[in-house]
């Protein structure tokens, strides 16, 4: 069994690969079809499964989840939930700082709310 530092570390290596594969998806999808919106489907999707950099966002995927899991195994699902939370504020500061995207001021709320929310759980359970 592994230690609770041990699951401490897969849970941060998880919430942040998982941020970062939807990063790289978001900009990599963009850079292969644009703002074309006259492609089908499966135009779409012939186009995404064919690309390695797709594969990898994929693999990135696979790895969170397994992460995720074997911290579930040592922590508490309270602490989880709670830091599985900041993945949204994650991806959207990841997003302003790498992409260029700005956010609303009600998403700017939303990230707000989630960190105090974050911070009042992790020091309720210490």
């Amino acid at each position: 069994m592994i230690s609770q530092t041990v699951a401490t570390i897969l849970l941060g290596i998880s919430i942040l690969s998982m941020a970062a594969a939807q990063l790289l998806a978001k900009v990599r999808i963009v850079a292969l079809i644009g703002s074309d919106t006259g492609l089908s489907w499966l135009q779409i999707l012939s186009i995404c499964v064919t690309d390695s950099v797709l594969w990898l966002v994929g693999v990135l995927i696979v790895g969170s989840a397994g992460c995720w899991y074997l911290a579930m195994a040592r922590l508490p699902v309270s602490i989880m939930v709670a830091t599985a939370s900041v993945l949204a504020p994650l991806v959207a500061i990841g997003a302003y700082i790498f992409i260029g995207e700005r956010p609303t001021p009600s998403k700017l709320c939303a990230i707000a709310l989630i960190a105090v929310g974050v911070a009042w759980l992790g020091l309720q359970s210490e």
